[in-house]
C-alpha cells in the first residue's frame, strides 16, 4: 500500500480485501450528483465495505445516482475502463448508479451479443 495513501475494505466478486481507495481518473461531468460529496475510509458510500454497514452505503450511493443528469455517462466511463483494463484494475464500487457485479453482467451482455 502506498505511503500515506488511505485505504479502504471492499467487497467484491473474489471477497473482502483491503485495497488503496482507488485511483481512477474521475471524469469531469458537470452537474454529477455526487459533485462535492466528502469522502473517506469511514464514510465513502461509494466504495462500501461489507456488512449490513457496507449494503446501506452502497443502498444510500445508488440512490444519489438515481436521479442523476449524468447517471448513462457516468456508467459508460465505468464500462469502459472494465472492459479496458484486467480484472484486478476493474473499478470498483458503486458507479453510474452499479455495483462491480452489475456491471460485469452488463458487459457479459454486450460481448455476448
Amino acid at each position: 500500500m502506498g505511503l500515506g495513501q488511505e485505504t479502504i475494505q471492499v467487497k467484491n466478486l473474489s471477497g473482502i480485501r483491503t485495497r488503496l481507495i482507488p485511483e481512477l481518473e474521475i471524469p469531469e461531468l458537470p452537474g454529477a450528483a455526487c459533485k462535492g460529496v466528502v469522502t473517506g475510509p469511514e464514510n465513502d458510500i461509494f466504495h462500501p465495505g461489507p456488512g449490513a454497514g457496507g449494503r446501506n452505503k452502497r443502498d444510500a450511493a445508488k440512490a444519489m445516482c438515481g436521479g442523476c443528469p449524468v447517471k448513462a455517462a457516468c456508467l459508460e466511463y465505468a464500462l469502459d475502463w472494465d472492459s479496458s483494463h484486467d480484472y484486478y484494475e476493474r473499478s470498483e464500487g458503486v458507479w453510474g448508479g452499479t455495483t462491480e457485479a452489475e456491471r460485469k453482467e452488463i458487459l457479459k451482455g454486450r460481448n455476448a451479443a
